[in-house]
């Protein structure tokens, strides 16, 4: 059985597999390179830049199996390899990142899972309820509309963040642009469909007390759409929670970070990091929405559920 692997792949030496050598160039040639923040410390970028073409494939297969088996962290590894190396005196303590606890990891991504999905949610309200409005109003653009927004839901979504890059590059816009479009169907859709299905008899009430159009739009119409439209974005909002995990495969950053790399060294506990919050996300957004449901709502309207329920 043959398959590729990285030459530092950490399950190199823990089932001890034999490397044959590209000899007819094949594969590409990966080269390791050092990258950092410009604003750390000096004397940090001294020690990385140290680094630079001297880690061999074994040292870095070594580390690499630390973390995939003895389920150790990154930093704690690549500490541990610097402090063997001796690269770094007991004065530069103060200067080396302490090891951060899981609740510090997550709360980052978790801030930066939140912006990217509101970001994305906002636009899309702020386009999607205006359209449907639109359409409520001239019904001979409502197919044409709704079809286009429905095609782009069938897109799937990492077919979607790729065909972003070649148009937006990589990183927050074209994941913001991409969760904006996903959002639209849920939100237009309910919308349209609220209106149109709000009872003739008050519209027809409404024009014998000579209101005009919008004011009877927002006055009767929107108002008793509310609660439909509210389940739209909702609907649009626990979607974009979801797919935002797969924005960090264009490097949009977020809970998704957890799960790239957790599968791409199958790492079970990074994979629980970003999927745990994300779902409990999902889940803390879906009350947020009952509970403003429950303030929008006219009274009138609640009565009646109540009554139907008994």
């Amino acid at each position: 059985m043959l398959t590729d692997v990285y030459s530092t792949d950490g399950e190199i030496p823990r089932y001890d597999l034999k490397i044959l050598n590209d000899d007819k160039n094949f594969f590409p040639k990966y080269s390791a390179v050092t990258f950092y923040k410009t604003d750390i410390n000096d004397r940090i970028k001294s020690i990385l830049n140290s680094l630079t073409g001297n880690i061999t494939e074994e040292e870095m297969q070594k580390m690499n199996s630390k973390v995939l088996f003895e389920n150790r962290s990154f930093a704690e590894v690549a500490e541990e390899f610097i402090k063997n190396k001796k690269l770094y005196s007991g004065s530069d303590e103060q200067n080396i990142p302490k090891n951060e606890s899981i609740i510090s990891e997550i709360l980052p991504k978790l801030l930066q899972h939140l912006k990217l999905t509101f970001i994305a949610l906002l636009i899309s309200i702020l386009i999607a309820v205006p359209s449907g409005i639109f359409i409520y109003m001239h019904p001979s653009f409502s197919k044409p509309v709704l079809y286009l927004t429905g095609l782009l839901q069938t897109i799937p979504s990492i077919a979607l963040l790729a065909f972003m890059i070649p148009l937006f590059g990589i990183g927050f816009l074209p994941a913001v642009i991409a969760l904006f479009l996903y959002g639209l169907l849920p939100i237009l859709r309910n919308t349209a469909i609220a209106l149109f299905s709000v009872d003739p008899l008050l519209k027809e009430v409404a024009e014998g007390m000579g209101l005009t159009r919008s004011q009877k739009l927002f006055n009767i119409e929107l108002p008793l759409s509310m609660p439909t439209i509210l389940a739209g974005i909702r609907t649009a909002a626990v979607i974009n929670i979801g797919t935002a995990t797969l924005a960090a495969f264009i490097g949009a950053g977020g809970l998704g970070e957890f799960i790239v790399t957790g599968l791409a060294l199958n790492n079970t506990g990074l994979i629980l990091m970003g999927a745990v919050p994300a779902a409990l996300l999902a889940i803390v957004t879906e009350i947020l929405f009952e509970v403003l449901e429950k303030y929008v709502t006219p009274e009138y309207l609640k009565r009646d559920k109540t009554i139907s329920e008994h």
